[in-house]
């Protein structure tokens, strides 16, 4: 379509020209799109492609079909890079403009084949990367890379047009020298071979350099006679440097250039061997770069240059010392304090300016630099700096060239060896400021963020690591690595191809058919930030403009916390995903993986840049994650965060990625991976062996979320540290900030927030019961639903929120700040499993201590804790019997932390339920099942049978649960307060009983008189005559010949009297024979039916009793009460 869309272009010029060249005549008419077109391809292009009729469609709409086959396809670089290799500048044209056109029309030539026309408007920085590869011969390739590297050069890459005719200038220039090097070079001339003198010298002699000593030895040519012809006007007359033709700067390189190609093209013939100086301290010492200066005219200093200073820094001493000489120094303040970072070291925060004269003496005479402004440093300069620092740009203006330096030693040699220029001065020293200039062949967006990316890891990284204490040579050897793999790091979108990883391909569910979502209306805000962000997304390459697309998901733009024009944009997702087949990849458990850290005391943090973007898309399913915008539909090329097979790929891929370091010295989550290892030497090979993996894959990281060396690492919300794991200090706080939940949704998130930290709280279920039980009023109340957009409409206070849940909350919020530090696991140590349970809850925890302690105390032992554990027994399970509870406690503590309960030595497991200890000791030898066991103890001793441990008892009254508990800061008392007591025959043995005497009802007589008083008379007996505490004389009240008890205030002396005489030594008694007893010996009001009731209820214990006894025959009969 493409050709035929040409052709016809091309017929209607001609039509056009012919018409304009006779304006006069007949007009030569053209024939419509429609005619052109093979009859027999018309129905079919109309049905299938076009999905219209073919007589209702116009010339237009056959034209804009036509037309989008012109569009530019998605780019292959591959065939791309595979054209553009063939791609050569043709030497043989003699004009350089010539050469040059040519070439860009051979390049046009080669998008046009590949339909990729508008790619040097869109890509000129690959577009020049092109062109210089294709440029011959060799030696003005190479010039011309390294003449690109310049700063000057570097705005020529953004614009392939001025590329062109600065490609052009330069190959005229080298044209017009050209044919001087040609002529000084016979095409016949064979290579000569080097002299002898130019082998490797052997150990321990002088090394030999081979210089020409004798320019009359080598063959005359216009390049090497006396007078040499000029390089810009080719005269004779004058060489390159009087030409009057040469601009400032000009003849310098073009001679450098001549001489390029010159030792190329040439073979030096002639030579004499000369010895070299042999590197030694001392001759380094002599070539320092610290002089001495004098300052004020009077102040002798010590003045360091060094390249690799921003600028010139003066420490408050040196200003000290010309004070004291009466030397006045200028010092102005900064309009901004400035903050810079040395290499290493702290950073500095700098304030004032200082502006001195300096003069120098040297061999031609004395040297004055004037108006020198130095930055005044907050303290001293490191050692062996001395009293000036002099800046990289001084240097520069007094002529110092690396690359001429190079050059001038190049010249001697082409290899001198270092092994004795080796610093003495220890660690590398802070400078204040550091600058590394990056030659490399970047991308145009990554030159543009190149200083803040430099910035990110030079020296912010290195100081960090510094800070933490890495030591001196782990930070020389980190900057080496960081700067070795400085293309690995991003800080913005650029047009970087996905990771070389299989792409993500989504298999839809049978019947799926395509979604398109309605078009929603956006703020103009809403609508400058989407245009916004798609432009970069599909600059980036990540998105492309899709009109054909039959998939449509809503894109959301959501507003940024704390801001007010600040969006993010997500997709909805959610219908597309519930057309897919899942991936079954299951995610990390972090609490098991986190036993690799065991022994790990130094770790790194990486994060990924952009994360889900790195990676690719399949060509066929990203029609599927389009997107609808207000100007049109939008197809990704990579993948999104939100699709269902979205987390699972990119776990599965970057475990993948880093298959041989996973596990040895590194965990992944997602796009977080923390390094860790025991020794620094150790960790720097894994960062190293982590960064090759990216630079060969391609994978970008974000430098301002990466530490590459820390000892407490926070990751997926946990610092991680040699010790254990514990939680998030700002998360916790934050957590605290919480205002008290007004709606439902408020209050989910918070249980579920700390429902996340629950295995370092002791006792969590105990203590958010109440607010777990309001969070299912407002589920009730939601209709049933479980979510937080239900939970939302409903107010706290409409379902009964109180006091009793305020003080909850701030309970919990309390314990947040007492949140336990888990340990790693040691192998070398004794497990040890407490588990408890009372009637509404259960608890436990998994300890371990150091073997040699087992024989001391439980309270004595350094017990550390690795899991906490808790629940709740709701429905059925509250009714069970607590030996049930008890031993379900133990049951699921096992399953719950079954990774970390089968060591080789096996676990102590404490319980302080005797018969638990019986059941479920694995040493014990049971001939039977007792019948009065359920069979749920059975089944749950069957489930500990695979476990390999040695059961405890603890006598409640130890109470080890609450010593263990306040250790880490629990307030909880215990889980279960039970204690074991023996079997009384009868209640009135137990040693808490208080016996009724008559000293008692006397004090109830005096506290309480009834309104019996024409009944009561008073005893004179002996017998009856009490003295009271007071010590005064009590006569009891009789009535009817018996004690009276007053029924007011004596409603536990009454029991108790009901007791004693419904207990007996044959056993409890019926109704009508305690009741006689007490007739005998007292009354009160409504004596008999306290009786009745305290007989009632004895009863019902007992029928109760028989019936969970086996052995206990049930009557076959009821027994009258009164009976």
């Amino acid at each position: 379509m493409r050709k035929f869309m040409d052709q016809y272009e091309a017929y209607a010029c001609e039509v056009n020209i012919a018409n304009a060249q006779h304006p006069g005549s007949a007009q030569i008419q053209r024939a419509p799109l429609s005619a052109c077109i093979d009859p027999l391809s018309v129905d079919r292009i109309a049905y299938w492609e076009i999905e219209k009729v073919s007589h209702d469609l116009t010339d237009e709409d056959w034209k804009l079909f036509f037309l989008g086959a012109k569009d530019c396809d998605p780019v292959d670089m591959s065939k791309l890079d595979a054209a553009m290799a063939k791609l050569k500048i043709d030497t043989t044209m003699q004009s350089a403009e010539s050469r040059v056109s040519k070439l860009v029309s051979d390049f046009e030539a080669v998008l046009v084949r590949l339909s990729m026309e508008g790619f040097a408007e869109a890509e000129p920085k690959l577009t020049v990367d092109y062109l210089v590869a294709s440029v011959q011969p060799p030696a003005v390739r190479a010039s011309v890379k390294e003449l690109m590297k310049l700063n000057e050069n570097r705005s020529l890459k953004k614009d392939a047009r001025d590329f062109k005719h600065w490609l052009a200038d330069y190959m005229r220039r080298y044209g017009e020298f050209e044919p001087l090097i040609a002529a000084a070079v016979p095409a016949t001339a064979k290579p000569h071979k080097l002299p002898a003198a130019t082998k490797i010298p052997k150990a321990g002699k002088a090394p030999k350099v081979v210089a020409v000593v004798n320019v009359d030895k080598i063959p005359k040519s216009n390049f090497t006679q006396e007078k040499c012809a000029c390089f810009k006007c080719l005269s004779t007359e004058n060489n390159v440097f009087k030409c009057p033709k040469v601009a400032d700067g000009e003849a310098k390189l073009l001679m450098e250039r001549a001489r390029s190609i010159w030792k190329e093209t040439k073979s030096v013939t002639v030579v004499e061997t000369v010895d070299v100086a042999e590197v030694s301290l001392d001759n380094a010492v002599m070539c320092a770069a610290r002089v001495v200066c004098v300052a004020g005219q009077a102040v002798s200093l010590d003045a360091s240059f060094d390249s690799g200073a921003d600028q010139s820094v003066v420490p408050p001493a040196t200003l000290t010392k010309l004070k004291k000489q009466g030397r006045n120094v200028l010092v102005t303040k900064l309009k901004t304090p400035m903050k810079v970072q040395g290499f290493v070291g702290p950073a500095h925060t700098v304030t004032e300016e200082a502006t001195m004269d300096l003069r120098f003496e040297t061999d031609a005479g004395p040297l004055m630099l004037t108006n020198v402004k130095c930055w005044v440093s907050t303290g001293n300069l490191p050692a062996n700096v001395g009293d000036i620092l002099l800046s990289r740009a001084i240097m520069y203006k007094l002529g110092f060239d690396p690359r001429a330096m190079l050059r001038e030693a190049a010249s001697f040699t082409d290899a001198i060896d270092m092994a004795d220029a080796v610093s003495h001065s220890g660690v590398v020293q802070a400078v204040l400021a550091v600058s590394h200039e990056l030659v490399d062949d970047l991308a145009e967006e990554e030159e543009e963020l190149l200083p803040l990316e430099m910035d990110s890891c030079f020296p912010d990284m290195v100081v960090e690591a510094v800070t933490a204490g890495c030591g001196s040579e782990f930070a020389a050897n980190l900057a080496a690595l960081l700067d070795k793999y400085v293309d690995v790091f991003r800080l913005s979108l650029g047009r970087d191809p996905p990771v070389k990883m299989p792409p993500l391909k989504v298999h839809l569910a049978n019947g799926a058919r395509p979604i398109r979502c309605k078009a929603r209306r956006y703020s103009l805000p809403q609508r400058e930030f989407m245009q916004q962000h798609v432009k970069e997304l599909e600059a980036a390459g990540f998105v492309y403009r899709n009109p054909a697309s039959r998939w449509a998901s809503a894109p959301l733009i959501v507003r940024k916390p704390h801001t007010k024009d600040e969006f993010r944009m997500t997709v909805d997702l959610r219908p597309i995903n519930s057309q897919t087949e899942q991936i079954a990849w299951p995610m990390p458990m972090l609490e098991v993986v986190v036993d690799h850290l065991s022994g790990a005391v130094c770790f790194f943090l990486l994060d990924f840049f952009k994360g889900y973007w790195q990676f690719a898309l399949d060509p066929s399913c990203q029609e599927m994650f389009s997107f609808l915008t207000d100007t049109g539909v939008y197809s990704s090329t990579r993948v999104m965060q939100g699709g269902s097979d979205s987390v699972s790929y990119c776990q599965s891929t970057v475990q993948e990625m880093f298959s041989e370091q996973l596990y040895k010295g590194l965990l992944a989550w997602l796009d977080d991976l923390l390094g860790y290892h025991r020794t620094r030497e150790g960790l720097l090979g894994v960062l190293a062996d982590v960064l090759a993996v990216c630079a060969d894959k391609g994978l970008k990281l974000h430098p301002k979320k990466c530490s590459f060396y820390v000892t407490e690492a926070r990751w997926c919300g946990r610092i991680i540290s040699g010790t254990g794991v514990k939680h998030d200090p700002a998360r916790v706080e934050a957590l605290q900030q919480l205002p008290s939940p007004v709606t439902g949704a408020d209050l989910q998130q918070y249980v579920c927030a700390i429902n996340w930290m629950r295995m370092s709280i002791p006792g969590y279920n105990v203590l958010v019961q109440p607010l777990t039980e309001m969070l299912e009023r407002v589920f009730a109340a939601g209709g049933g639903k479980r979510t937080k957009q239900a939970a939302a409409a409903v107010l706290l206070e409409d379902v009964g929120w109180s006091g009793v849940h305020d003080d909850c909350l701030a309970k919990t919020k309390a314990v947040l700040g007492n949140v336990v530090e888990l340990c790693h696991p040691d192998p070398q140590q004794r497990l040890c499993v407490f588990a408890d349970a009372s009637e509404g809850h259960w608890g436990s925890v998994i300890t371990q201590v150091p073997p040699d302690q087992l024989h001391r105390p439980i309270d004595a032992q350094n017990h550390q804790p690795l899991m906490f554990l808790s629940g709740t027994f709701t429905g059925a399970a509250g009714r069970w019997a607590i030996v049930e509870k008890e031993a379900y406690a133990i049951v699921e503590t096992l399953v719950r932390a079954d990774y970390l309960l089968h060591p080789a030595a096996g676990f102590n497991l404490y319980t302080d339920h005797r018969n638990l200890k019986f059941i479920f000791s694995p040493t014990s030898v049971v001939a039977s099942v007792p019948k009065y066991t359920a069979q749920k103890l059975e089944r749950l001793a069957l489930l500990l049978m695979g476990y390999s441990y040695v059961i405890h008892d603890i006598p409640g009254e130890v109470n080890v649960w609450a010593d263990l508990l306040s250790r880490w800061g629990s307030t909880l008392p215990s889980i279960c307060a039970i204690s074991q007591q023996s079997l009384l025959i009868s209640p009135l043995r137990d040693e808490k009983f208080v016996w009724p005497t008559f000293v008692s009802i006397a004090e109830a007589q005096v506290v309480a008189p009834d309104d019996v008083l024409s009944r009561m008379t008073k005893s004179l007996d002996a017998v009856h005559l009490v003295v009271l505490a007071s010590g005064q004389m009590w006569p009891l009240r009789l009535v009817d010949g018996v004690i009276w008890v007053p029924a007011a205030a004596a409603a536990e002396l009454q029991l108790r009297l009901c007791v004693c005489a419904h207990a007996s030594l044959a056993g409890h008694r019926t109704a009508k024979a305690t009741l006689a007893s007490l007739e005998s010996f007292c009354q009160w009001t409504g004596m008999k039916g306290d009786v009745d009731f305290l007989c009632v209820g004895a009863y019902i214990v007992l029928v109760h009793l028989a019936v969970r006894r086996v052995r206990l025959a049930r009557p076959s009969t009821r027994p009258h009460l009164m009976d």
